[in-house]
């Protein structure tokens, strides 16, 4: 098969598909590099640190979690489920007043 053959439908575009994404994903690699090159702030390179962890590993995400984390997100569901909750604008401008 002659590369100009290759290039032709189905073949060039997965290859054009593939030789992009390889471009993005460097393209990302290098933007992520530099972002974390050039912050110093700790809790964000920390925060990086545990979604890569996450991302990369098999655990379920619930058991990264602290205990203190879990009754937060429990008791937000508790509230939710008794109608415990205000509109997103009432908080809005609850918070706007207290600034």
């Amino acid at each position: 098969m002659q590369f100009a053959d290759f290039m032709k439908e189905p073949y060039g575009f997965v290859f054009c598909y593939v030789e992009n994404l390889i471009m993005s994903t460097a393209h990302i690699k290098n933007d992520l590099h530099r972002m974390i090159v050039e912050t110093d702030d700790p809790d964000l390179l920390v925060q990086i640190r545990a979604i890569f962890a996450s991302l990369l590993d098999d655990k379920d995400w619930w058991d990264t979690l602290s205990e203190e984390e879990k009754r937060k997100i429990e008791q937000g569901q508790l509230d939710l489920e008794k109608g415990h909750v205000a509109p997103y604008e009432a908080i809005k401008v609850k918070v706007k007043n207290r600034l």
